[in-house]
């Protein structure tokens, strides 16, 4: 159209008139079917609409008058079709904001409007045939602006109380129903419009007073709550992100408080149960989940965020959640514990209600070691770090922290002392409170009675504080002494470290936070002056010194930190000679081990030095030494030890090695040099700077001869053939040098018996031990010069302190090392790139990484690794597209497949056709990270899209390829759930057309496989029909197997037999998912009667999978092995099969719950036992195949067995087999077969009057006392499970007890049930070590050649001292018992008259050995003697339990035992002496014991005695107690 100038205009006007005529005419004829034309034709009429809509701008009433006589003839149809007419004209022509010919229209037709409106949303709700966007979109568009611009005239009809609020109720419900549907683009636009909707009915709500606002608890409902179902999923998602858990909290939050505001309001005073139920009703399957989740940060995460809220918000919900956690599973625990926690948190206290209390504290002795670290976090933690520890806190601590202080794991540690840590913080801070208001003198308000009883409960949480640390402080020490094990050790020292870090006033500068408080010293006198935290004791220091020549880096390490870090600045003169006459000595011991801790003693003493001790240990230094230049007398005399050690090698290598050998002073040198700050300080001195480039050239000097000496030595070089260059000497080399440096040392004049050995000789060893240990730690000193030392600033005119010369004998030394040394990382140094690449291709690949407090967690993803090193993606690219190539060019070459942008499918693409197996399972496995999940339901559509069929020419390396892509992505898809049941349908489709490669058609085995591995992950997707064509040609191809029961399937096919076994675990595990009975009847009648292979794949099966069995199959399968075992035992079984079908039969019945469970009373297996016993005895099969034999023996015995003769063999070979000489697997299936059978025996003792049962039983416990103390966890963690069966009342739900509480329950059920025979006491002294602690001294005077290695002992991890101690308890009850049972009595005197002699005879020559003051090394050589402390703590126990024997036999006027020639009053005073005098020397007084009786929840008649550590074992500390 053209503009026409000014003079055409009337023409203009009549020619717009006489088209809008026309264009009227067509638009009332054409009305009924306008609205069937497509979008291009309908598209016109729209432009000419809004060519009128603008027209009519200029004259609003001569259009106004026409649009209504339009409007109301449109109306008066009243039909739908009609109605959205209207509605799209209304659009353009009603648009309030440009124009007001609507406005004007409908303010006068609103009801008209309205019920327009209503009806057109029920005809859209309604016809499903009518239900297209654009009506959607149009009808809610005019909906919303008629409320948003006309919301004045529509109010008064909602409240007119005529039908006007019906018709609004039907918009609105029809508003709800289109919120929920899913139209793209429609929520969107409707969310602002419908918010002010809702401000509009909170107005209105105001106005009317209406207190009761229904809408608003629909609406979160319908919308939230059921609309949006997965809120919850979302949530957890989101507290397992960490940036995320604010934001999921807020969202939580905001809904509870609406729930909690909705539910309140206009409703009165609502009890909180009420509302706890409604709460539940919606969330507490939710927080359940999250709370008992495995995932140990979504556990922690809801803790932190969801539970804090959800019980302020809904305290009544604390009952709920407890409900729920009543279970005595891991999780229900740890979750209970948790809530338990932020309740605390909460309410500022611990429940003390019996029922919680009886739980914590089975909590507490919980097998599980999250569950026992929870409940600790809950005893130590508070809202307040000033809040004093209640006294049942107290308590729980004394008796939780004894018995678990020998934790194998790490991180229990570090956590254990973390908890600890707070309790004491808090026990200091509410000290110091009620010392600053001791000395304030500030009194309350309240009466004055009130107030001495406040000021009497502040004093006895005061000395309640104190009296828990110095409790701690002495548990400690005893657990430091040489007995223990590195558990116990390392706990005690990280527990030492927490004491000294809280409880002491030393400043640490490295410290921002955590400094001790200004008050400190307050409560230190206080507690001082009350006998108690004497922390920096002659006793306590003399105990830490003797950490520092422990066996292990961590100890020595730990106890050096204490000492130089807390303790005085100097050491006592009495022992500082003895120190370092000891660590002199160590360092020339030939073992590792010792030189390393005598290098660790000598950096701690050179720490503690002044001048006059300095003085003392080396005479021919200095007249007086200045501080500034004692670390350089101290280091120039290890310079010049190491040249005496050097002389003695060039003399004599094999004497020196023996005696003098050199790697201990060059470690001691090194450790002093470079980890002493004050040696660093003195360097840069400038007036000392002269002095220390001397001594550094003399080092670097000495150094280079020596590292010069040792290599020719291995080398088998002359002294003047050393400097010449050879290459590295192989391993042969090294041993003819060493066989002929020995040879010539001892003047043999032949080497035949030398030849023959094909083990290297003690003199070997010593001497390829110190030359490389030597050469390595002058290696780590002169890379330590070259890393401290060099970059130190220069001073004065003095220039480095590494001068050129010296730093270029540093460059040769390391050059001769490298080039004429040859080590293990220099033999395989062609492998270490290939090692770099295999980390990266484990990282990149994304595998799993196990950790000790969580879940297994996934690697970087491949965005997140390319983002971070963008030119590994190229680069790794590039070899990816090399390999494709050079696979292509064998012949491999795969159909191209479409996969847009993702660069790296096409090369693993063509890889996964590689001929070689390896590549193709690489290329399935590396496909798996690069594959964004979005993008997994695409690829694997194209993957199974691109499989062959019959007809098609393809090879088998690609299909298998293919396949095993498939699978790796589908085996990921289902681990993350990325891909829903419809993504899942079209792959599981294509897969179905493929069931050729199942067939018999395709005679590759390895392709039948992998495609039945595809389809076993799909099978959920697939069709009815394809899944039984699966199964009948999987039982067709087994059922055809033509093999006898005996025979194994040909190798001759390769593969054959995996399919048969993939085969196999296809048929059990469709078996299972569909809970079939013939399906069921069938895999059992494969296992009676298929081949080898088949019954092994069962077997497997059934192994690896029955956690997740049903109760009642694996009932049936157990039931089966069983009927089959005699047939299996008579048969010349092969043994792999009889290991596999012995070991399924013990995963079935080795579950305690599986074995409480009904079983046929039919005589089944009775034949059997024998047969199996015999195998045992005889010895001859494996230790596999002879565990799963006591086993199986252990389950058939408790089918109804009478024989005690079978009972009797049984436990013969139970304690046989755990015997700590005996194998790892021999004694973990003796504790299993505890578990299996250990409570059904001892029943029937309690039940039997045999005599002979009653002793098959006790020796059945002594034998699960020792497998508690077994070095192996999973040894232990058996035993634990038999002794918490045995120990808790069957009735009750079973907690898995933790070791050492297990142990004491044992020891209990020892008491209780059979205390009163004379067997038990015999039982129990039998554990006693028999450690002579005479002959143990006198073998430590005795100095003689040590060896290089040192015996280990059967059991590293068994305390034989400590247990001594835990047994004193109960053989002093038993001996309270004997006075009414002559047969126990007799026994404890016939022990008596065999001890009671030795005893008193040890404690004299004890006393003796220890008063001699001129032996202090001698002393401190016995400080760090495991015999010598485990001899007196059985020295200790003994002398008590007979001072008690005697003292009852004085009181009832017993006559004396003969032998026993002193009285109860002499032995008193021996033993104290000897206490008194071994602490005064270091040696710990041993943690007495004592008996408490608590009542059982039970009966409280029966008394349950519970062990408990005390360390006031002396007169004087009982004394002290009393007095605090």
């Amino acid at each position: 159209m053209i503009i026409q100038p000014e003079a055409d205009l009337g023409s203009v006007k009549r020619c717009r008139d006489q088209h809008l005529e026309e264009a009227f005419q067509l638009l009332t004829g054409v009305s009924k079917g306008l609205w069937e034309l497509d979008r291009d034709t309908m598209l016109p009429l729209v432009r000419c609409v809004l060519i009128i809509a603008k027209l009519a701008e200029g004259n609003e009433a001569l259009v106004s008058k026409e649009v209504e006589e339009f409007m109301d003839g449109l109306a008066k149809d009243n039909e739908v079709g009609d109605l959205v007419v209207f509605s799209f004209e209304n659009k353009f022509f009603g648009k309030t904001e440009e124009s007001t010919l609507g406005r004007c229209y409908w303010k006068s037709n609103l009801m008209l409007l309205l019920r327009c409106i209503a009806a057109t949303f029920e005809f859209i709700l309604e016809d499903l045939r009518a239900r297209k966007e654009e009506w959607y979109y149009l009808t809610v568009k005019i909906c919303l602006q008629l409320f948003k611009w006309m919301p004045k005239d529509i109010l008064p009809l909602a409240w007119d109380g005529m039908d006007h609020a019906g018709i609004l109720q039907r918009i609105l419900g029809s508003l709800m129903q289109t919120m929920m549907g899913k139209v793209e683009g429609v929520s969107d636009f409707i969310r602002s419009s419908f918010q002010f909707l809702l401000e509009i009915y909170s107005r209105d709500c105001d106005h009317f007073e209406a207190l009761e606002r229904p809408l608003y608890e629909e609406l979160l409902r319908r919308i939230v709550l059921n609309l949006y179902a997965d809120l919850p999923r979302h949530l957890l998602r989101c507290l397992s992100t960490n940036h995320l858990c604010p934001v999921a909290s807020d969202v939580y939050k905001t809904f509870l408080q609406l729930q909690r505001k909705a539910w309140t309001e206009g409703q009165g005073l609502v009890p909180e149960d009420k509302l706890a139920q409604m709460w539940a009703h919606h969330w507490l399957p939710t927080l359940s989940d999250a709370l008992t989740s495995p995932d140990t940060f979504l556990q922690c995460n809801a803790s932190n965020y969801l539970l804090v809220w959800t019980l302020r918000l809904f305290p009544a919900s604390s009952a709920l959640l407890a409900k729920s956690f009543s279970g005595t599973h891991t999780p229900q625990l740890r979750a209970w514990v948790t809530l338990l926690n932020v309740h605390k948190t909460l309410a500022g206290a611990l429940p003390e209600d019996p029922e919680t209390l009886e739980r914590l504290v089975s909590c507490l002795f919980s097998e599980e070691e999250n569950i026992r670290l929870a409940a600790l976090g809950l005893l130590c933690s508070s809202p307040r770090t000033n809040q004093a520890l209640s006294e049942i806190e107290v308590h729980l601590l004394k008796e939780f922290l004894p018995l678990n202080l020998n934790c194998d794991s790490s991180s229990f540690r570090q956590l254990l002392q973390a908890s600890v840590k707070k309790a004491l913080v808090r026990m200091r801070d509410s000290s110091l409170v009620v010392l600053r208001q001791k000395a304030s003198n500030k009194k309350p308000q309240s009466p004055q009675q009130a107030s001495n009883l406040i000021g009497k409960n502040r004093e006895i949480s005061l000395v309640q504080a104190v009296d828990f640390i110095e409790w701690l402080l002495q548990l400690c020490m005893s657990s430091l002494t040489s007995g223990p094990n590195y558990q116990r050790k390392k706990t005690s020292l990280l527990l030492l470290a927490a004491i000294m870090e809280t409880c002491t006033d030393t400043w640490n500068p490295e410290r921002k936070k955590g400094q001790p408080p200004r008050n400190m010293v307050a409560l230190l006198n206080w507690a001082r002056s009350k006998g108690c935290w004497d922390f920096f004791s002659r006793s306590n220091t003399l105990t830490l010194l003797s950490c520092l020549q422990d066996g292990t880096n961590e100890i020595r390490e730990l106890a050096s930190e204490l000492l130089v870090r807390y303790f005085p600045s100097h050491f006592p003169e009495s022992i500082v000679a003895s120190l370092f006459e000891r660590a002199q000595e160590a360092m020339s011991s030939p073992r590792v081990q010792e030189v390393e801790a005598a290098a660790v003693l000598m950096k701690t003493i050179l720490q503690k030095l002044d001048g006059c001790t300095l003085k003392q240990l080396l005479p021919a230094a200095v007249e007086e030494p200045t501080e500034q230049c004692q670390c350089l007398c101290f280091l120039e005399h290890l310079l010049g030890m190491l040249r005496d050690h050097f002389a003695v090698a060039c003399q004599s290598m094999l004497q020196a090695a023996r005696t003098k050998p050199i790697h201990g002073v060059i470690s001691a040198l090194r450790r002093c040099l470079l980890e002493v700050p004050e040696v660093l300080a003195s360097m840069q001195r400038a007036q000392q700077a002269p002095q220390w480039q001397m001594f550094l050239h003399c080092l670097v000097n000495t150094t280079k001869d020596i590292s010069s000496f040792l290599l020719g030595v291995l080398q088998g070089k002359q002294a003047s053939n050393i400097e010449q260059p050879a290459a590295a000497p192989s391993f042969a080399d090294m041993g003819n040098a060493i066989g002929s440096l020995i040879q010539l040392e001892k003047d043999l004049a032949s080497q035949e018996e030398e030849e023959d050995s094909v083990l290297l000789s003690e003199e070997h060893s010593l001497i390829l031990t110190c030359c490389w240990v030597s050469v390595k730690e002058i290696g780590l000193l002169l890379g330590g010069l070259a890393e401290k030392v060099l970059p130190l600033a220069p001073l004065g005119g003095c220039g480095s302190l590494l001068t050129l010369q010296v730093v270029t004998l540093e460059a040769e030394v390391f050059q001769d090392i490298l080039l004429k040394c040859r080590h293990w990382c220099k033999k395989r140094r062609e492998g270490y790139q290939t090692m770099q690449n295999s980390a990266l291709t484990v990282r990149l690949l994304g595998q799993k990484r196990t950790r000790d407090e969580g879940p297994s967690q996934e690697g970087l993803s491949s965005e997140a690794l390319f983002s971070s090193y963008p030119q590994l993606r190229s680069i790794l690219l590039g070899e990816l597209g090399s390999a494709a190539e050079a696979s292509v060019s064998r012949g491999t070459q795969r159909g191209k497949l479409r996969f847009d942008s993702i660069c790296f499918l096409e090369p693993l693409i063509q890889l996964s056709g590689n001929p070689i197996y390896a590549v193709r399972v690489m290329a399935a496995r590396a496909l798996v990270p690069l594959v964004p999940l979005t993008e997994y339901g695409k690829v694997l559509l194209q993957l199974a899209s691109s499989l062959p069929q019959p007809e098609d020419a393809l090879s088998h390396n690609v299909m298998h390829g293919c396949l095993l892509q498939i699978q790796a992505l589908l085996t990921r898809a289902q681990h993350v759930s990325c891909l829903s049941p419809d993504a899942l349908l079209p792959i599981a489709s294509r897969m179905e057309d493929c069931i050729w490669l199942l067939t018999g058609v395709q005679q590759c085995p390895l392709v039948r496989t992998a495609y039945l591995q595809a389809i076993s992950l799909l099978i959920g997707n697939c069709s009815q029909s394809f899944a039984q064509q699966v199964w009948k040609i999987v039982s067709r191809d087994l059922d055809d197997c033509k093999l006898t029961k005996m025979q194994s399937i040909s190798p001759v096919q390769v593969g054959l037999a995996t399919f048969y076994q993939h085969a196999v675990r296809f048929l059990c595990h469709e078996a299972t998912r569909l809970a079939c009975p013939e399906r069921v009847g069938q895999l059992h009648w494969f296992l009676r009667r298929g081949n080898v292979d088949v019954q092994g794949a069962i077997l497997t099966w059934v192994i690896e999978e029955q956690e997740r069995l049903s109760l009642n199959l694996r009932k049936d399968l157990h039931l089966t092995l069983l009927e089959n075992l005699e047939v299996v035992l008579k048969e010349k079984t092969d043994y792999v099969l009889l290991k596999l079908y012995l070991e399924a039969f013990v995963h079935l019945c080795g579950d305690p719950s599986f074995q409480n469970g009904p079983f046929p009373q039919k005589p089944l297996g009775a034949g059997c036992r024998e047969i199996l016993l015999s195998m045992v005895e005889r010895g001859q099969l494996s230790p596999e195949i002879q565990g799963l034999v006591l086993c199986v023996v252990a389950f058939l015995l408790t089918l109804n067995s009478e024989d005690y003769s079978l009972w009797d063999q049984w436990v013969a070979l139970v304690e046989r087999c755990s015997k700590a000489c005996s194998s790892e697997v021999l004694r973990r299936s003796a504790a299993k077969s505890l578990k299996i059978a250990g409570r059904d025996l001892i029943q029937r003792a309690q039940d039997s009057s045999s005599s002979a049962l009653r002793g098959v039983a006790l020796r059945l416990i002594d034998a699960g006392i020792g497998l508690l103390q077994d070095e192996d966890h999973e040894v232990r963690h058996e035993a634990a499970i038999f002794a918490s069966l045995v120990v808790v009342p069957p009735q009750n739900d079973c907690i898995w007890l933790q070791t050492n509480k297990a142990l004491l329950g044992l020891l209990h059920l020892l008491l209780e049930k059979f205390g009163s025979f004379p067997e038990t006491f015999a039982t129990l002294v039998h554990h006693l070590p028999t450690i002579n602690l005479s002959s143990a001294l006198t073998k430590l005077e005795a100095k003689g050649a040590v060896s290089l290695y040192k015996e280990d002992e059967a059991n590293v991890y068994a305390e034989p001292g400590i247990f001594s101690q835990m047994l004193l308890p109960f053989l002093l009850h038993l001996h309270n018992r004997a006075s009414n049972s002559p047969e126990l009595w007799e026994v404890i005197q016939s022990w008596l008259k065999a001890t009671g002699p030795e005893v008193f005879s040890s404690l004299k020559h004890c006393k003796q050995w220890w008063s001699q003051g001129s032996n202090t090394s001698l002393h401190l050589n016995a400080l760090v003697c495991p015999k010598v402390h485990i001899a007196v703590a059985t020295l200790v126990v003994k002398a008590i339990l007979v001072l008690h024997i005697l003292e009852s036999m004085e009181e009832r006027k017993v006559p004396s035992v003969e032998g026993i020639l002193f009285t109860c009053q002499e032995l008193r005073c021996e033993v104290r002496a000897m206490q008194k005098l071994l602490k005064e020397h270091g040696m710990t007084s041993p943690v007495a014991t004592e008996m408490e009786q608590v009542p059982t929840g039970g009966n409280k008649n029966q008394p349950e005695c519970v062990c408990s550590m005390r360390t006031s074992s002396h007169k004087e500390e009982e004394e002290r107690e009393r007095g605090l």
